[in-house]
Formats: C-alpha cells, sequence, structure tokens
C-alpha cells in the first residue's frame, strides 16, 4: 500500500499459465471510461523480461487484470487484442531486453461488435428489455452486472436482421425514452467502475448522477490532494455548432396511407424548444444571446426523411440526437490525482475562481459537472503515480447571462450548488 494505493497487473495466458508483472518493468498503463463508448480500450507499455513473445500470438483469449485503488480496490479484467509496437533496448538478448505494447479492452467487445445475430421479440416487449436480452443471451454478459434503466417504448414487430449486438442496440437507442429524466431522451450504453455496465439517457445522469462528495479546487498546495486540479483546459463554444443545432424537420411515411408524416408546423424541431426539453447544468443556455429563426444566417433549416411512421419516434430520434451533440460543446478537461471513487457518469463541483472583484467565484464556470470521460494513468515517471485525466460536460452556463433562452425553473432548484451559485 502506497499513497496511491494497490496496483498490480496480471496477464493471464491460458488456464495454466499466469504472468505477474513487476511494476519496476511498467512503463505506463492507460485505460478509459466513457458515456459515449461502448466499450472501454487501453495499452500497456512494458519491459517483456518474461519472455511473452516466445509465447506465441495473442488469440484475443488472453487476459489483463489489474487490481487499483484505495478504500476496496477496483479488479478490472480486459481480454489483450493485439502487441502493436515491439522495441528492442539492447543489442543482445532479445527476447527478454524488449518493450512491448499491448491493447487491450472489455472482453465482452468481441461478442458485442463482431457476431451477427437473427432474433425476433414479441409485439409487446419494452426496449428495455429487448437491450437486456441482447447483453445477457447474445453478448454473454451476466445479469447481476447490469444496470438498466426501463424504458415504456415498445417497438413493433421488432427483429434483428443479421445484425452485430452493437448495431442493433444502437438502433433502438436512437428511437426510444427512458423513465428517470426530465425529458428521459439520450440512451448511452458505457462501462464504469460503479457498475459494470450501465444503459440509461444522458438526461438521467444530467438530473440524477451521484455527486462526488469532494468539491474541486484550484490550489497551490497539496499534490496528493483527491479534489486538487493539477492542470485544466477548456473547448469553450462552437459557434458555428448552432447550424447543426437549429433544428429542421424529421419527416417520416406511413405505409398504409402512402403518404409523409411530419409535415405539420408544430412538428418542427428548433433550438429553443430543444433546449427547453433537457436537463442543463446551469441556468443560462450555451447558445443564449444568438439570435435562432427561419430567416437567421446561423440557423440551418434542414428536412430529413426516414423510414419510420411513427410521430412519436421522429421525436424520439431529434431529442436523443440533439441532448448527445449539444452536451458535447463547452466541455472541461481536468487532470487530477487518480481515485478509484470516481467513475464516468458520476457530477462534481468545482469552485471556479472569478476573474473580477465583485464575485468570489466565476457566474459562468462555477458549479456541476458530468464526467463524461476517465482517463486512467499509471506510470513510475509520473508524479503522483496514478493519474486521471477527467473529460467533464458542463451543458449551461452557471448565471442567466442573456436573460433570453433559459433551462426551466426545475433544472436551476434541482442545480442550485451549496454556495448559491446555480450550476
Amino acid at each position: 500500500m502506497s499513497e496511491y494505493g494497490i496496483f498490480s497487473i496480471y496477464i493471464q495466458l491460458d488456464a495454466l499459465k499466469t504472468v505477474e508483472i513487476d511494476n519496476k518493468d511498467l512503463y505506463k498503463v492507460l485505460f478509459n471510461e466513457d458515456i459515449y463508448s461502448y466499450g472501454s480500450v487501453g495499452k500497456l507499455i512494458l519491459h517483456d523480461k518474461y519472455g511473452l513473445r516466445e509465447y506465441g500470438p495473442i488469440t484475443g483469449d488472453e487476459k489483463l487484470i489489474i487490481t487499483y485503488g484505495k478504500e476496496a480496490p477496483i479488479v478490472k479484467e480486459f481480454s489483450l487484442l493485439k502487441i502493436s509496437k515491439i522495441s528492442g533496448i539492447k543489442t543482445f538478448q532479445p527476447t527478454t531486453s524488449s518493450v512491448l505494447e499491448l491493447h487491450f479492452t472489455d472482453t465482452y467487445f468481441g461478442n458485442l461488435v463482431k457476431k451477427k445475430f437473427c432474433k425476433a421479440w414479441e409485439p409487446t416487449k419494452k426496449a428495455s428489455e429487448i437491450v437486456e436480452d441482447i447483453l445477457v443471451n447474445l453478448v454473454g454478459i451476466d445479469r447481476g452486472a447490469l444496470n438498466i434503466e426501463p424504458s415504456d417504448t415498445t417497438l413493433e414487430n421488432f427483429h434483428i436482421p443479421y445484425w452485430t449486438a452493437a448495431d442493433t442496440i444502437r438502433w433502438i437507442s436512437n428511437r426510444i425514452k427512458g423513465t428517470k429524466g426530465k425529458c428521459n431522451y439520450g440512451y448511452l450504453l458505457f462501462p464504469n467502475s460503479k457498475k459494470y455496465l450501465n444503459y440509461m439517457t444522458l438526461d438521467n445522469l444530467l438530473n440524477n448522477a451521484e455527486t462526488d462528495a469532494d468539491t474541486y479546487l484550484f490550489e497551490n498546495a497539496g499534490l496528493y490532494y483527491n479534489n486538487k486540479i493539477l492542470s485544466w483546459q477548456q473547448t469553450g463554444v462552437d459557434h458555428m455548432g448552432i447550424r447543426e443545432l437549429g433544428g429542421g424537420q424529421l419527416l417520416g411515411y406511413d405505409y398504409n396511407t402512402k403518404s409523409i408524416i411530419g409535415i405539420e408546423k408544430d412538428e418542427s424541431f428548433i433550438y429553443s424548444k430543444a433546449i427547453e426539453q433537457i436537463t442543463t447544468l446551469g441556468g443560462s443556455s450555451l447558445f443564449d444571446g444568438f439570435t435562432i429563426d427561419n430567416n437567421s444566417d446561423t440557423f440551418n433549416y434542414t428536412y430529413e426523411v426516414t423510414g419510420e411512421n411513427n410521430k412519436d419516434i421522429l421525436k424520439n430520434l431529434f431529442y436523443n440526437n440533439f441532448i448527445r451533440r449539444y452536451s458535447l460543446q463547452n466541455m472541461v478537461q481536468l487532470l487530477v490525482a487518480g481515485h478509484n471513487r470516481r467513475f464516468a457518469g458520476q457530477k462534481i463541483n468545482i469552485q471556479w475562481p472569478s476573474a473580477t472583484n465583485n464575485d468570489i467565484f466565476s457566474s459562468m464556470d462555477s458549479g456541476q459537472y458530468l464526467i463524461k470521460t476517465i482517463m486512467h494513468s499509471f506510470a513510475p515517471t509520473q508524479t503522483p503515480f496514478y493519474l486521471q485525466t477527467l473529460t467533464c460536460i458542463k451543458n449551461a452556463y452557471a448565471s442567466n447571462k442573456f436573460n433570453t433562452t433559459t433551462a426551466s425553473s426545475n433544472n436551476a432548484t434541482n442545480n442550485i450548488f451549496s454556495l448559491g451559485i446555480f450550476g
């Protein structure tokens, strides 16, 4: 046990042979959790004094087992994908004097993205129940390792026409609503260290995600403090992004009446309507102050024809896409000391200092953030040994700066920070 807790790596070559990697032979190990990604990927760089190359080709059946953290350490099991690079470090003894770069991913990766299936479900089956059945019976994930948000949406006569599980889940996720958020849009499938595999809406996370007990600070002291921000960068708002988020019309086709559906004026989807439908981490939307209407140069009024014959599905398609794309604006990346209490899909609070003398904290950036991605990094050459890079969603400004398009009063009330700052 050290300041970063327990850390160990084992490579299970087969049922009879397991190799423990000495931390002294480790150059770096990286792996991620991302709520927008169906699985984790990682890379291990090590000094191969064990003769792993001589064992034989990597087939994907080999396992990488990583144990890390303090206070109930986490054990993660991955499948090795390939040896991507081999570098010699001596002119003699090449077998035991080389550096290997190994890529790895989740153990369910192959069944999720490679195997194809044909299967049908009864019309009364809920969409979330179909996804659960796919993950358990086709992908092979234990039911107890799943955290699934229920959906009331049913898909009429749904079947898989020789699709992969990943393609099927993606198709379903774009067309359904959940039951636990404000508007219940934006279904995501992702792993994290809190629960093996999650299937829930982004709006549910923005509303109800567990919040880290620590408030994150910009401080000079305390390198190993869990809540000290070591470095940061911010993407800001892409003002051209409004061209894609401005809205338009999704059109479907009724096969019975042989007519286009969704052409009524009130079926139009525009930014001002969409932003009211989603949960925002603040009181002012990112594009407040922009003129967004049919005559504006920044408005991109488009028509898109789909094969759907249900207006509710058309609505789900638009809002599912909108909330995911909109939430990629104004992201913040933080470097912090590693801790196994953090996970993708968790909220954190940041006290962001103000540049003005009138305020202690920034009225734009202080408040709540949702962790989209965590990159775990372990390396003897870095301080601390265990670092995490957090990519966080901040899909609204903390204060209502422009007093135009605002989040609903329910959002503002739910997101009042303990300091009295909207965020």
